[in-house]
């Protein structure tokens, strides 16, 4: 009686332990479109500040042009001197994840350039280079990896440009 009711406590602390023991999800919470939009704001001053800091690599490289022969180009020094990410939006993906846009963005780059054509024929000057209406969607997908922490992927990107333009400083006159 005594000894078969702490049996039965006993079998059912052990049949309730695997769901204690397994079941550990640490926090939990309830993402809704208010925190989403704060996770934005901050996302995209974060965002424009790194992109307004990031080092653009130099280009060079050789091509074959019609009665010119073998150019060999470069492109170097390239900064980022004006950015602009007016519209944004951040939203749940049903079963998948979260769509960030971004709309009407600009960036302006200046940088150097040079060319060798002919063996002996040097050019250089600087450049002005002025994208507009780029829009960019971007789709993340989260997940839980093997050890049930949250993981994210890129699971989608897309950029539109409406206009770029470059105007060249210096060179042959």
């Amino acid at each position: 009686t005594e000894d078969t009711m702490n049996k039965w406590w006993l079998l059912g602390l052990l049949a309730l332990c695997p769901l204690t023991l397994c079941t550990n999800p640490g926090v939990t919470g309830r993402l809704t479109q208010k925190g989403l939009e704060y996770g934005r704001q901050i996302g995209m001053a974060v965002l424009q500040k790194r992109l307004q800091s990031i080092k653009i690599p130099d280009i060079s490289g050789k091509v074959k042009v019609k009665h010119a022969g073998k150019v060999k180009y470069s492109v170097s020094g390239m900064r980022i001197v004006n950015l602009g990410l007016p519209q944004s939006s951040l939203g749940l993906v049903p079963s998948s994840g979260l769509k960030l846009s971004i709309g009407n963005a600009f960036i302006k780059i200046k940088g150097r350039w040079r060319v060798k054509y002919l063996r002996v024929i040097k050019d250089s000057g600087s450049f002005d280079l002025s994208v507009s209406g780029l829009s960019i969607s971007a789709g993340m997908g989260v997940s839980r990896d093997g050890t049930g922490h949250p993981a994210v992927s890129s699971a989608s990107c897309s950029a539109i440009v409406r206009s770029a333009k470059v105007k060249f400083h210096g060179g042959a006159r």
